[in-house]
C-alpha cells in the first residue's frame, strides 16, 4: 500500500477557513474520484491549524500509474488556500512496510 501525506500550516486568523475547506476537500473526493483512495484529515493537538491529509492508495502500480492525477486534488487545494496558509503544502509519498497483516509485499 502508498500512503501521501500533505502537511498544510493555517495562518492563525485563517484556521477556520481553512479546516472547511480541508473537510469539504475530503467529503467530496470520496464521491467525485473515489479511484484515488480515501482521504482522513488530522489536526495537531498541540498546534491548532497544522493539518496532515492522508491518503490511502491500494497498490503501488496504481500509485505510479498516474502519479500527477492524485497529487492533483491536494495541489489544487494548496494553490486555492495559498494566502491562508503560512508555507506552501508539502506532499510526501510512503510505502507500508508492516501492517495489520505483516510485512507488506
Amino acid at each position: 500500500m502508498i500512503a501521501r501525506f500533505a502537511r498544510l500550516q493555517a495562518q492563525p486568523e485563517k484556521v477556520d477557513r481553512v479546516r472547511r475547506a480541508l473537510e469539504d476537500m475530503v467529503r467530496s473526493s470520496r464521491t467525485e474520484d473515489p479511484m484515488l483512495g480515501e482521504y482522513v484529515l488530522y489536526e495537531s493537538d498541540d498546534d491548532p491549524g497544522q493539518f496532515l491529509i492522508e491518503q490511502h492508495v491500494s497498490t503501488v502500480e496504481e500509485a505510479l500509474d498516474d502519479p500527477d492525477r492524485e497529487n492533483q486534488r491536494l495541489m489544487e487545494l494548496g494553490t486555492a488556500l495559498r494566502e491562508q496558509l503560512i508555507r506552501p503544502i508539502t506532499i510526501d509519498r510512503y510505502r507500508m512496510i508492516v501492517g495489520e497483516d505483516g510485512p507488506q509485499a
